[in-house]
């Protein structure tokens, strides 16, 4: 593990290490999915996932949002969820980019085939849901073998993106977050021991081209 890590660090393999700065719009930053408060950041968690992995397989950007998938299934409703049951949707249906359904919009008359026509372009296409018996273990593992990871949080009653290993002993995990680019370091932070271990999580490897 250690050795891997080292080889990332040293190529800057990470999505973190150029990747996000370089594969937005016009060859700048992806920005930061923004859930603007609503309680839909266990969509908003696997929706930047997807975002990192179109960059990490070298495909160009697009804006994706995750109210679209959030408000079919809590059918408009401003409700919690889990990773999981984000991942599956976005493997199931795909998800749209703002020119169908506008960021942060609830309006019903966005739900039409047209979007779900365009979502079906961005689907993810791999993805396990990890055993939370040896959840660090596999996290490591993940993070190492060019996944992302959609992490709940219990003791912040949180979703957010696992996107890279910043150390193992002791243990520490950059996440993307979704409180837009104001957050911490550009959307981007740190989580250190018990905090950067997953009470529940879905390994992320590749979308739809």
């Amino acid at each position: 593990w250690q050795q891997r890590l080292d080889e990332q660090k040293a190529n800057k393999a990470r999505f973190i290490d150029y990747l996000r700065d370089s594969m937005g719009p016009n060859g700048g930053r992806i920005p930061s999915r923004d859930q603007n408060g609503e309680p839909y950041c266990w969509m908003h968690s696997g929706v930047s996932g997807m975002m990192a992995l179109r960059a990490m397989q070298g495909l160009p950007y697009a804006d994706l949002s995750a109210y679209g998938p959030s408000c079919k299934i809590k059918n408009f409703r401003s409700e919690g969820g889990w990773g999981a049951e984000g991942c599956k949707f976005l493997a199931d249906n795909g998800c749209p980019t703002s020119k169908t359904w506008p960021q942060q919009s609830k309006q019903r008359s966005n739900d039409n085939a047209a979007t779900w026509a365009e979502a079906a372009k961005y689907k993810l296409i791999e993805f396990y849901e990890l055993n939370d018996s040896d959840m660090k273990a596999e996290m490591i593992t993940v993070l190492l073998s060019g996944g992302v990871i959609v992490t709940d949080h219990n003791f912040w009653s949180h979703s957010v993106l696992t996107c890279a290993l910043e150390s193992i002993n002791p243990f520490v995990t950059w996440i993307h977050n979704s409180w837009g680019d104001s957050w911490s370091e550009n959307g981007l932070g740190k989580l250190e021991g018990s905090k950067a271990i997953a009470s529940d999580a879905t390994a992320m490897f590749s979308t739809s081209a």
